[in-house]
């Protein structure tokens, strides 16, 4: 073995208090120690002592998987857990120095906190739960010969600030301190599974384009197993397929921590099986993933064409549903667009819910700002976010934005007006127009749009006023200045010498009507797209 009891006990209670809140930690975890290590040839049995019958209820109840998993990461090897009452032991790997041996002397009286030297934080802690499970246990009261046994140490009394207290009776057995443990345990599950801990339901906008997908999604996490198995959800970037799949696994775990769940991107899944064949753990590697309770893999795209990858998959994915356990997928496209992928595995995907969630619509991409500002504390004006909405259709780089006007906001003291929400879109739409820059003539832009409406180009340019051949004529000033940046007055002498604060008022009329006119804004798309090959 290649560590000792104390040495692996160290070990592993570092990585736990980086991961735990200190009150449970210091409570549950700290007392105990590790008695002894057995190796088997398929595992390892560590038999853990605890100080009372009641900490082995806990750890059984809410710590045994964390202590099992971080025993196992450590040692690298399959661990198994008992539990046992014990004597609290110190660890016996440090010299205990004259100091120390002072120190934990029994005194004939009490010493008030105020007279005592500062203790490592294990003593204190040990004899602090020693005390407390005596039957005879009373709290140490100040008296006046408690100044006396100062003289008795070698070192003067350090302020009582600075002095770690143990966890009284009542905090030790309290509700509230075991519903803290509770949820601190489900925090600890969420971070090893590698979810976001943002990814919840509460923070998902749910429009048309994604209503139903959501509604699986709850169903599913309501019930792991039997709703909806296998879910196969796919879309485009930014539409929330990760958000919507993590959110599931969240849910099951605040349900049950116990479930074991397994998070991976399709990279992550393929590199995981190349390193286990190169390490030769592969029987290590099939024993973690086919025992598995929910299983997630986030862009199985990733697999199409690596045999070993699909391979491995079919098997896991065969264990999993044998086993009424939860497979959730999500994908950039349907099952029979991922190609090459074997036919047993795409019937075997098809055979579940497969939805579709399309780009989310004005609307949602407006909830999507305004609950991105939110999680930041950051309070965006109603028609701001809509602007920004109108002018971002990826939803991740609304969420950039949310965030570059919150840093503008606080770092530099910029309030929240509408001059800052369009200085921050220009700096981001210098990086649109270089991925789809057009380059057409203003004539030829003109002439689109035109043909477009059905409108003869003479009266594009001529003074009749008819709604249809205004709209028209609005839209092509605004694409002409939005896209080219003419002067307002040379706009306007391509519109038969208009004046240039009559192209000013048909822009900024297009500018508004895009912030909640979703039909208006697709057909200057459309328009958009057409004038990038001319």
């Amino acid at each position: 073995m290649a560590y000792s009891t104390e040495e692996l006990w160290s070990q592993a209670l570092t990585v736990l208090e980086a991961s735990l809140s200190q009150g449970v930690y210091k409570t549950w975890i700290f007392p105990n120690m590790l008695a002894e290590i057995d190796e088997q040839p398929d595992l390892v049995i560590c038999t853990i002592e605890s100080p009372t019958s009641f900490h082995i209820s806990i750890l059984e109840k809410s710590f045994k998987p964390v202590l099992q998993e971080t025993l196992s990461k450590l040692i690298d090897r399959p661990v198994k857990l008992k539990l046992r009452v014990g004597s609290f032991n110190l660890p016996k790997n440090k010299p205990r120095t004259k100091k120390d041996h002072v120190q934990t002397q029994p005194q004939p009286n009490p010493i008030s906190p105020s007279s005592a030297p500062r203790e490592s934080k294990r003593s204190q802690d040990a004899q602090s739960l020693r005390s407390h499970d005596s039957p005879n246990f009373q709290e140490p009261l100040r008296t006046q010969d408690s100044s006396t046994h100062s003289d008795n140490f070698t070192q003067a009394p350090e302020p009582v600030s600075n002095t770690i207290l143990s966890p009284t009776v009542s905090s030790l057995f309290s509700q509230a301190s075991i519903e803290q443990a509770e949820d601190d345990m489900v925090d600890y599950k969420i971070r090893q599974a590698g979810l976001n801990l943002n990814y919840i339901f509460e923070n998902f906008a749910v429009s048309s384009t994604n209503e139903m997908a959501h509604a699986a999604a709850v169903a599913v996490s309501q019930n792991p197993g039997k709703a909806y198995n296998v879910l196969f959800l796919y879309g485009g970037v930014g539409v929330g397929k990760t958000h919507l799949m993590q959110a599931v696994g969240q849910n099951i775990l605040k349900s049950n921590p116990n479930f074991t769940l397994i998070y991976r991107t399709g990279e992550e899944f393929m590199n995981e099986i190349v390193e286990a064949i190169q390490l030769k753990k592969t029987i290590q590697m099939k024993q973690r993933y086919r025992s598995v309770q929910i299983l997630l893999i986030d862009d199985i795209q990733f697999m199409a064409g690596k045999k070993a990858m699909q391979e491995e998959f079919f098997h896991t994915f065969n264990s999993v549903l044998k086993a009424r356990g939860q497979v959730i997928l999500t994908s950039d496209r349907p099952p029979h667009e991922i190609d090459p992928l074997e036919d047993r595995i795409q019937s075997r995907l098809e055979g579940g819910l497969i939805i579709d969630i399309q780009q989310p619509s004005f609307e949602l991409r407006t909830a999507i700002v305004l609950i991105k500002a939110k999680q930041i504390n950051f309070n965006i004006p109603m028609d701001l976010a809509q602007r920004v909405a109108a002018a971002i259709t990826s939803t991740r780089k609304l969420e950039g934005i949310v965030k570059a006007l919150h840093s503008e906001h606080i770092l530099r003291h910029k309030p929240v007006t509408h001059e800052l929400v369009q200085e921050v879109l220009g700096q981001h739409k210098v990086e649109e127009h270089k991925v789809n820059k057009i380059r057409a003539k203003p004539l030829d832009i003109i002439k689109t749009i035109s043909n477009q409406y059905r409108i003869k180009l003479i009266d594009m340019k001529g003074p009749k006023r008819e709604k249809q051949i205004a709209n028209a004529r609005h839209i092509a000033m605004f694409v002409l200045k939005d896209n080219l940046d003419l002067p307002f007055a040379e706009i306007g002498r391509y519109f038969g010498g208009r004046d240039h604060t009559s192209v000013m008022h048909a822009v900024k009329k297009i500018e508004t009507h895009l912030v909640y006119d979703e039909e208006l804004r697709i057909q200057i798309q459309a328009i958009k797209t057409s004038l990038s090959g001319v």
